[in-house]
């Protein structure tokens, strides 16, 4: 395979899953927040913080260094307006 194809797979898929995590977990505690139940909505945001925070923050970072190294691998000009 390509390293271009195959580094460009890379960058789409840990992008699309950090978005994923990222929006997911606002999506869930804003529905359980609407209950009103306290307990719920404290064992909710314990829940979601790891993976709305660290590791959706790891898949970003991966998606940007997996992109950076798809444009060079496919021979793109970082610095070309």
């Amino acid at each position: 395979m390509d390293p271009f194809v195959a580094f460009k797979y890379l960058h789409v898929v840990s992008m699309f899953f950090a978005v994923a995590l990222a929006v997911s977990g606002e999506i869930v505690v804003r529905r359980v927040a609407q209950s009103g139940d306290v307990r719920a909505i404290r064992t909710t945001v314990e829940k979601v913080k790891p993976l709305s925070g660290p590791i959706a923050t790891g898949l970003f970072l991966a998606g940007l260094v997996f992109g950076i190294i798809a444009a060079l691998t496919g021979q793109i000009d970082l610095l070309r307006p």
